[in-house]
Formats: structure tokens, sequence, C-alpha cells
């Protein structure tokens, strides 16, 4: 089967509603479980919430989409008290909070700050898949795809601490195999009536205990490096987009924005490379848009493809 995993398309998103109410019955209530859609596009847009499908290109075009996930980066204030007095159901609140005008998620520039200071909160929130029989095997042919979108989201990222609601014995499995220590056992937390495969665990670590097992795939995650580049927030988003191999025509149309502004961005950034790390990039005799342009990028793109904390937004703390 030709599985892989990429962000969600908007037109996927009722999809992925139809995907969580086929197992999530207890996850969400009916009202929030109707409203996903349309709080799902208000996160995206606010680019407070990351968004991943995992799809199997051997299924009709109806059914591709076989799973997804969703995560956010939430402030300090809500992640202390989720780790110290968690209530089930993380996903059903954030969809309830955004409902009320709260904004529990990050946004760019809150994101920003806390990467540049003690790190960011990263939640993991929504996660379905489209198999009716949750048991360890047929999940496990999505785990890594699932660790795939884990680092595709976290890479980069200076971490203060990472959580995670799973559900059911199986997925919590998969969570420990990937370095997750137990939180908190919320199984006695839930009516009595809950499905099995919908019983939470809390899973997760702060910064010092997950560099404790610094091999795990959390571990990893938290061994930050700070970036070389000053890159502005423009630029940083052209490079994420160069990253997913648009186009610079679809680039400037999904920043809204003119080609020339496109080609101004791209010689700040040669500009700034050559500042920080001289001899990164080829020679051009200073004509990176009469031929030796493209080289220039695919050197740069497969540096950042290593180094994905210069993509990530930091603002720098002030003393």
């Amino acid at each position: 089967m030709a599985l892989h995993c990429r962000p969600v398309a908007q037109h996927e998103l009722v999809r992925c509603q139809a995907l969580t109410a086929g197992w999530g019955r207890g996850v969400h209530s009916a009202a929030t479980l109707a409203a996903l859609p349309e709080v799902w596009r208000q996160l995206l847009a606010e680019r407070r919430l990351a968004f991943y499908v995992f799809v199997d290109d051997d299924e009709d075009s109806a059914r591709e989409v076989q799973g997804y996930v969703t995560a956010g980066f939430a402030s300090d204030a809500w992640a202390d008290e989720v780790a110290s007095h968690h209530r089930p159901w993380l996903c059903r609140q954030l969809v309830e909070a955004t409902l009320r005008g709260d904004a529990l998620l990050l946004d760019r520039a809150g994101q920003a700050r806390a990467n540049g200071g003690a790190g960011v909160n990263a939640f993991g929130l929504d996660f379905a898949l489209a198999d009716s029989d949750w048991y360890l095997p047929r999940v496990m042919r999505w785990f890594p795809w699932m660790e795939w979108s884990l680092r595709d989201w976290l890479a980069g990222w200076r971490l203060r601490s990472v959580v995670r609601e799973m559900f059911g014995f199986d997925t919590y499995l998969l969570a420990r195999g990937a370095g997750y220590p137990l939180l908190r056992d919320l199984r006695r937390a839930v009516p009595d009536d809950t499905p099995l495969r919908e019983r939470p665990y809390l899973c997760g670590a702060y910064r010092e205990r997950a560099l404790r097992r610094p091999s795990s795939v959390l571990g990893r995650l938290f061994m930050d490096q700070a970036p070389v580049f000053d890159f502005n927030d423009g630029e940083r988003e052209l490079l994420e987009l160069a990253l997913r191999t648009l186009a610079d025509d679809d680039i400037a149309e999904r920043l809204h924005l003119s080609p020339h502004t496109i080609k101004v961005r791209w010689r700040r950034i040669f500009a700034e490379v050559q500042r920080a790390r001289p001899g990164l990039l080829p020679d051009d005799g200073g004509t990176e848009f009469q031929g030796r342009g493209s080289e220039k990028r695919r050197h740069l793109l497969a540096y950042l493809r290593e180094h994905p904390e210069e993509t990530r937004p930091r603002e720098a703390v002030r003393v």
C-alpha cells in the first residue's frame, strides 16, 4: 500500500470529522464534534494548529485519508495546569474554549516568544484512524508516519514540555515506545461506560525528564540547537513553503505577494546566509537569478532540512 503522511488540505476537514465521529464517541460531545471543521479552519488560518493526515493512495479519493492527528503549542499556565490537575478530553476542552473566544493555543507571535525563552509546550490533540478494530497490529502500520508527523512538527523548536492524551491501551503502548512517560492514568476519571479504546492516559514529559533518555524519539526532539541565521518572519514563511517543494509562483499566491517581492526575499535570504555562513552556498558572481539561483536554493534547502531550527519563529529574549 502507498502509505504516507502530509499536512491536511482544507477539503479534507469534513472527512477527518467523520473519522472522529466513527470512534471518538466519548472524546467529543455532539456540540464539539459538529463544530470541529469550523474550529479547525479558524485555528489553521491563525497558524495555531498543526494538522497531518495519514493517506493510503490505494483507496478511492473519498477514503484515501485513513487517519489524522492535530497538535498545537499552549501557554505555560495551561500546560502546567494540565500536568497537575488534568481533566480528560483535552481536544474537547480546546474546541469549547475556541467557541467561547478563548485562545488556549499560541499564535505565531506567542510561539516566537516561547521559542526564544524557556521553550514551547507541545500538546497532542485530536487523533483518529479509519480502522474500527483498534488492535495493535493495525495501528502499527501507521506508527512510522506518526513518528514522521511528530518530527516534522517539533524538530527545530526549543521544547519546554510535550504532552499527549492517548486513548486505549494499545495507543498508550505506542506512546511509551516513542519515549513518552506516563504522567497520569485517567481511566478512572471517565464514566464507567466509556469504551476501553476511549479510556485516556496522559503521557509526556518536561524538558529535564525527557533529556534523561536522549536516545528516545522524544528525547532527541528536546536536544535543540540555536539558529545561526537571522531570518525575519516573512523570510521564514517563504523558506517553510519552499521546503514543501512549492514553486515561487505558488508561494507568491499562498502569501498574497507579487513574484517580484518573492525574488527580493530570496536575495535577502542569500545575503544573510553569506553573512553568517560564508561558503555554504556556491558562488554565483552576483547573478543569483541568472542561472545560479536554483543551485543556491538547492544547497540552502538541503541545509535547512538538517537544521529546521532556522525556519522556526524565535523572538530574542531581552534582558
